[in-house]
């Protein structure tokens, strides 16, 4: 096997990382300030499941794990937003 698991999730993690300080460069420029703060805590989480990876502690990589599913959970709620999906609409047919 050229990579354990270990090495393997590292990567993962780090690919993630990459994508996410990319995803951050476009949020900046747009006008979803939620999704920066959600971007920073992503980075920083990512960053402390690469600790927890190197140095195997169980509760860290659950606890990154869980993050995990937030961040998809967050993921499909802004893809709805794009998308107009559900109750997620970006433009307001209400007047003031």
């Amino acid at each position: 096997m050229i990579c354990s698991m270990k090495c393997f999730f590292i990567l993962f993690c780090a690919f993630l990382l990459v994508l996410t300080v990319e995803r951050q460069i476009f949020d900046v420029l747009g006008s979803l300030w939620l999704s920066v703060i959600a971007n920073s805590l992503h980075i920083l989480f990512t960053v402390i499941g690469i600790i927890g990876a190197l140095k195997y502690h169980r509760k860290i990589l659950i606890f990154f794990t869980l993050w995990c599913l937030v961040w998809i959970s967050w993921n499909v709620v802004v893809i709805c937003f794009y998308h107009n999906a559900g109750l997620l609409h970006r433009v307001s047919y209400y007047c003031y």
